[in-house]
């Protein structure tokens, strides 16, 4: 199994100076304000930390005004999660001046306001999404909302437009005064707390907006995530985007093991980890499908892949059967692989009838051929796929990153 990779550093810089909801003109700090405005506060990271920057910028100059926010530099779409439960009593419906917002009056008595949320539309900068790209769905004025829910898309709307994407979030608090006068809490030094304790959204693989895929895979590092994928092997890149997507971890020592075999347990970890990464939602108690699974830490993994139907008919004659020591094997691999496309794109992937391979006419040739037409797959030598040849674990990061790949189109 692999083992717990080091933590991710949180990015001490964020980008060039940013437009910000516009505040009353403001004097000099008063000499007698507090510092409870510094406090930490009990909240929820609102995205994933690990891919998004921040910095200290409460007290940064804007025209006017000065910030009294927190900037959260991140990718156009990144699920925003609730910081602190409570009821939705701001949600703008169109894209003003300030952009699609949301206010949340928290259980904690304080309001926490996520603004520029997305206004593009699928695949580009437009300014012309609706509600539906901004919003996470049943996420209306006057809902209840529960802490770490998935509540909008980071985006640049409103006078954001000309920035980097982020999400400016904001506390009101009637409890402080800070040094402008007024009851805005900075922050900052409550998400830096959120972030060094771990407090993060548990459900990241948020669905995609109406209409739009899942962001591309990430840049693989300047150096390989592991000591023994070497820098030429053409599976690397795959490797070290599964790294960075927490799919793979390796198996301790900064090694990934590149030729060992994955057997069907570890497959299905695999597997699951990369529907999670995409923003496929697995069921959290899902019936148990097998027998000889119990105990194991894929148990899990692979009730769930029988649960949304990617693992399906491998059993022995009890039925409750899955071999799962055994190793994964290349035509089975297609087939898990044709039904994780699936619900990564929300669409089958499409037929064909080109044969490409003379040694795969079996159960699986179909799936074969349509992950050949894809690009997921290519044979062992020309017009061969070796079907029943086992899966080595740095073909199957190949498998799996081509899949997510060819389902974000």
């Amino acid at each position: 199994m692999d083992a717990p990779r080091p933590p991710r550093w949180r990015a001490a810089l964020v980008a060039a100076p940013l437009l910000a909801v516009a505040l009353p003109v403001l004097a000099t700090p008063a000499a007698a304000a507090t510092a409870s405005y510094m406090d930490v506060i009990d909240l929820t990271f609102p995205v994933d930390p690990a891919r998004v920057s921040y910095s200290d910028s409460y007290d940064a100059p804007r025209t006017g005004h000065v910030h009294q926010a927190t900037d959260i530099m991140g990718p156009k779409l990144l699920p925003i999660f609730a910081a602190m439960g409570g009821t939705v009593t701001r949600r703008v419906a169109t894209d003003d001046t300030y952009g699609y917002r949301l206010t949340i009056s928290g259980d904690d008595g304080r309001s926490y306001s996520y603004i520029h949320l997305n206004n593009d539309t699928p695949g580009t900068d437009d300014g012309q999404g609706t509600a539906d790209q901004a919003y996470a769905a049943g996420v209306t004025l006057g809902a209840r909302v529960e802490r770490g829910q998935h509540i909008a898309y980071m985006g640049d709307s409103g006078n954001a437009e000309s920035t980097a994407p982020h999400l400016h979030f904001s506390i009101t608090d009637p409890a402080i005064t800070d040094p402008y006068g007024t009851h805005a809490r900075n922050p900052y030094p409550s998400l830096a707390a959120a972030d060094d304790q771990g407090d993060i959204p548990t459900a990241s693989a948020a669905p995609p907006p109406a209409g739009e895929p899942p962001p591309p895979l990430p840049p693989p590092p300047s150096e390989p995530s592991f000591s023994d994928v070497n820098s030429t092997s053409v599976h690397r890149t795959a490797v070290d985007c599964l790294a960075d997507l927490d799919v793979t971890e390796g198996v301790g020592d900064g090694r990934y093991a590149p030729s060992g075999e994955v057997t069907r347990l570890q497959m299905a970890s695999f597997t699951a980890r990369l529907l999670r990464a995409g923003g496929v939602a697995l069921p959290t108690a899902p019936p148990d499908a097998y027998d000889d699974d119990a105990g194991t830490v894929h148990e899990q993994a692979v009730n769930q892949l029988v649960a949304v139907g990617v693992i399906r008919g491998d059993t022995g004659e009890s039925g409750r059967t899955f071999y799962g020591t055994v190793a994964m094997k290349r035509d089975r691999m297609a087939a898990w692989m044709t039904r994780a496309y699936a619900l990564l794109a929300g669409q089958q992937l499409p037929t064909t009838s080109t044969d490409y391979f003379r040694d795969d006419d079996q159960y699986h040739e179909a799936e074969i051929n349509r992950l050949a037409e894809a690009g997921v797959v290519q044979g062992t030598s020309p017009g061969l796929y070796s079907p029943r040849t086992g899966v080595r674990r740095d073909q199957m990061a190949s498998y799996l990153a081509r899949t997510l790949a060819a389902a974000r189109g």
